[in-house]
């Protein structure tokens, strides 16, 4: 085997002790050899005598970018436009790209290409996201449920698979490649994921229970669904802890024309500050804590009346705004440190809604 060719690019600067300073750098005037050092003996190899350097171009040259000072913080890597156009040149695609506000990682397990693609924006995001990975059938997997399914709509050109995606604000997927397969005929295959319909709102009332002492009562009954930190018993306005909501719905029965239309698969809290566990007739069907807020609900709804149960966790900033003003003897909560005033603006907090029964639209 060949030896692999190394260089050296240096430049040395001497002070001399009458003022005078001597620069050397490294030129065609510098000679080189092709040698070997084993233990404290360095040897040339056999034809490769010391000849002239070869001189790469002038200092400061693409794609290292202009030379900074010994005592400046190095320029670890070139600009990032001109070293991707360098690996276009030879033929080289992105790992990842895409026409949206997506960010990503990938990392090879044995033979699976592993992509998290994350959605960096506050808003839902659609792109058609570009993987350097060929003859491989692309699988989504869902960090929120463990949820793995295959993509149904992708296609394959060049030496990148293009899958389309849609992620929610700040939502994100695993995009997994690993068992070969070819691409779906062009405009045959649906979309990659479900658009959802709202088909029937829950509206209350609403019984909520107040976790004991916490300085909020005990329960009370909402009309409608409200931010606590606007009503008007202070105790609400400054809880923080956990509240749990509890009222009925009805679902039609079978002869009623609503169980004939689009059954619903999902239950969506609307707003939640700020996390919220859900059960439906006593089964625990998840926990949420990011929008959008929704739980999967096949199998857990039934005909006719339903017993729906929100618990809903806030955070600590209300109950410490209240106890900045009071005394010390009635304060709620304690704290090494408490950052607030009783004239911090509160959080909003609570199960804000609407909350609604959701079905898979019609493609």
């Amino acid at each position: 085997a060949q030896p692999n060719p190394a260089g050296l690019i240096a430049g040395l600067e001497i002070e001399l002790t009458n003022g005078e300073r001597l620069r050397v750098g490294t030129d065609d005037q510098w000679e080189a050899a092709m040698r070997v050092s084993e233990g404290w003996q360095t040897e040339t190899l056999p034809g490769n005598a010391w000849s002239a350097a070869r001189e790469l171009g002038a200092w400061g040259m693409a794609p290292w970018g202009e030379v900074r000072k010994s005592n400046a913080e190095p320029e670890v890597y070139p600009d990032y436009e001109r070293l991707a156009a360098i690996l276009r040149a030879d033929g080289v695609v992105p790992d990842f790209e895409s026409n949206g506000p997506l960010r990503y990682t990938h990392r090879r397990d044995g033979a699976a290409e592993i992509y998290f693609v994350a959605n960096r924006s506050a808003a839902p995001a659609t792109a058609n996201a570009a993987f350097r990975v060929t003859d491989r059938t692309p699988e989504l997997w869902t960090p929120l449920t463990g949820e793995i399914r295959r993509a149904r709509a992708w296609e394959q050109r060049g030496q990148q698979t293009f899958v389309p995606l849609r992620l929610d604000a700040h939502d994100s997927v695993f995009v997994v490649f690993r068992k070969t397969g070819k691409p779906p005929r062009a405009g045959k295959e649906p979309q990659n994921w479900e658009e959802f319909a709202p088909i029937l709102e829950i509206t209350g009332p609403w019984e909520v229970a107040f976790q004991p002492g916490r300085g909020a009562p005990e329960k009370l009954t909402c009309a409608t669904l409200a931010d606590w930190s606007k009503l008007g018993d202070a105790g609400v306005r400054h809880f923080s802890g956990v509240a749990t909501y509890r009222t009925t719905f009805m679902w039609p029965s079978g002869q009623l024309p609503m169980a004939n239309g689009p059954s619903p698969k999902v239950l969506d809290l609307g707003r939640v500050e700020v996390m919220a566990r859900v059960r439906l007739n006593g089964k625990e069907v998840g926990t949420v804590w990011k929008p959008p807020f929704r739980v999967e609900i096949t199998g857990a709804l039934k005909p006719g009346e339903n017993r729906l149960e929100i618990e809903v966790a806030n955070l600590w900033p209300n109950r410490l705004i209240g106890d900045a003003g009071l005394p010390e003897a009635r304060r709620v909560a304690w704290t090494t440190w408490n950052p607030f005033s009783k004239e911090t603006p509160l959080l909003e907090s609570g199960l804000l809604g609407p909350v609604r029964l959701m079905a898979a639209r019609e493609k």
